[in-house]
């Protein structure tokens, strides 16, 4: 009598995990421009893709801060330089090491809720998925240089940041500003 009891016991706690297991999940519909993972009808909220988004240079690329958007980003601009000289001649020119070259990047930041903050440490720079350690302070290099900060609503930053790249390879921009990439451009495929 107690066997029967615990096989009966062991038989409706299976079935009850079995119906919970069997039920398929309502898929979602993924917004590329939302990184917080918009869902349609009754269906669960999902965590978002930890797969960054592919874009391209120019493309405006909604942000999530939490759970909320809070602003706009945008890689404008991408260009490689050899050197970057001192027009005044007071200073020295700005040489990259020996193979390697200079990657500028102008990016552009929107706040469309408070305190949207921004800055370089925001990017990483990948050269043939291997990531490239820190950024290149230079003095002669575009202006301006990306400030750090944060943006009241409606507001606009733009800014220039540098990266010393390798003279071949391809070359991504990641926007990554508190853990894993959000989404990144190629300005470089070879």
């Amino acid at each position: 009598m107690r066997l029967l009891l615990v096989v009966a016991l062991l038989l409706a706690v299976l079935a009850g995990c079995a119906s919970s297991i069997s039920q398929a999940p309502t898929s979602t519909a993924a917004n590329p421009s939302s990184f917080g993972g918009e869902t349609s009808g009754d269906a669960p909220s999902t965590a978002p893709d930890p797969t960054p988004s592919q874009q391209k240079l120019g493309d405006v690329i909604q942000v999530q801060c939490g759970d909320v958007g809070c602003m706009s980003v945008s890689v404008d601009k991408a260009m490689f330089a050899n050197v970057y000289e001192d027009a005044t001649g007071a200073y020295a020119s700005d040489v990259p090491g020996k193979g390697n070259v200079y990657l500028a990047f102008q990016v552009t930041y929107k706040a469309t809720r408070p305190d949207a903050t921004y800055g370089s440490a925001d990017w990483s720079v990948y050269v043939d998925d291997n990531v490239r350690e820190g950024l290149t302070s230079v003095r002669n290099g575009p202006k301006p240089e990306l400030p750090d900060g944060s943006l009241p609503v409606g507001q606009s930053v733009s800014g220039w940041v540098v990266q010393e790249v390798p003279a071949t390879g391809r070359v991504v921009v990641a926007f990554q500003p508190d853990g894993p990439e959000i989404f990144e451009v190629v300005v470089r495929s070879r």
